[in-house]
């Protein structure tokens, strides 16, 4: 907890000011906040309430279909294009439902207004492209065998093509804040001089140097071997931040890296190598912090850090306070659950 909420931090000051990120999540929660005059201006923009009469209408319209559909033919939200991929032999061999099964969803169309056109094709095209690559492999006698937690048993390799993936983000979003992060650090062991970096970005990463070493060691107190909880910490760290790169950037409502740190290292360094104690551990700390992570903290924290720093709040202050918060749920929900 304490790494990902230094990791927040770390990446705040990089993504918010440097790069310019828009946070879509952000200015969608800004624009519901009032202003210094107390009111809220969204609500007094005409095309605001046309665009959510005309939604509302149609969801409404559609609720009483379902009630009364000898009477109300329903307004169409889904597309079935199979046969439309099933016309092209590059997609025979996967899984391209995915891509020709298109429903609307008018939360995903407001939400691309907050970003810019470059990340709105990317995320658009990017599926299709990656099943033309997958299939045009599979045709060329390589194959890609589409599956995820049963990858290890069954050599699936779409989760290594996704690890791979999310490490290369991982890299580049290094690469891209490579100075600040690095100066940032160094002033953060070595407190001495003058201090160019925020106060809250040194808090940071003392929070996350704490974190990831006390994580290592209790996955050591467990019985994993030291490098194998370093690489786990490290991927654990990569779905985190690259989610959150992704909610910061374009916005996104819903994603699922779609592959397990457990999984993965189970396949790279194999059975023999591993273990079946190393394994039984590795899938069910997986199993537990990891098999549905399109909720983890990281990006709630940075959404939250950028709307207090466009309000003026100080980070060390909002940090205290969320520490304080998750300290009494934490209380609360081990007793009770």
């Amino acid at each position: 907890m304490a790494a990902v909420i230094g990791a927040a931090l770390i990446v705040h000051r990089q993504w918010n000011q440097h790069e310019n990120l828009p946070y879509p999540t952000a200015q969608f929660f800004e624009s519901l906040l009032p202003d210094d005059n107390g009111e809220v201006r969204l609500f007094q923009e005409r095309s605001f309430w046309i665009a959510s009469g005309v939604i509302c209408s149609i969801h409404l319209f559609n609720y009483l279909a379902v009630c009364f559909p000898r009477y109300l033919p329903q307004i169409p939200l889904f597309f079935d294009f199979k046969p439309l991929g099933r016309a092209f032999r590059v997609f025979h061999q996967t899984p391209y439902w995915r891509i020709f099964d298109l429903r609307i969803y008018f939360s995903v169309i407001g939400f691309s207004y907050f970003m810019r056109r470059d990340v709105c094709f990317s995320l658009g095209i990017a599926p299709v492209v990656y099943y033309l690559v997958c299939g045009s492999l599979i045709l060329a006698g390589l194959p890609v065998n589409f599956g995820y937690l049963s990858m290890a048993l069954e050599s699936k390799s779409e989760p290594f093509l996704f690890a791979g993936a999310w490490i290369a983000m991982f890299l580049a979003i290094l690469y891209y804040g490579r100075y600040y992060y690095l100066r940032s650090l160094r002033e953060a062991c070595f407190p001495f001089g003058h201090m160019r970096s925020d106060g809250s970005t040194i808090l940071g990463w003392r929070l996350f140097i704490v974190g990831e070493a006390g994580m290592i060691f209790l996955l050591t107190r467990i019985g994993v071997d030291w490098l194998v909880a370093l690489a786990y910490a490290f991927l654990a760290l990569v779905i985190f931040v690259v989610l959150s790169r992704l909610v910061a950037e374009a916005g996104v409502l819903y994603i699922h890296p779609w592959f397990f740190p457990g999984v993965i290292l189970w396949g790279f360094f194999g059975s023999a190598a591993l273990g079946v104690k190393h394994i039984l551990v590795l899938l069910l700390i997986t199993t537990m912090f990891l098999i549905n992570p399109r909720e983890v903290l990281m990006p709630f924290a940075s959404v939250g850090f950028k709307l207090a720093d466009d309000r003026g709040i100080d980070l060390k202050r909002t940090v205290s306070w969320a520490a304080i918060v998750l300290i009494l749920a934490i209380a609360v929900s081990i007793p009770v659950t």
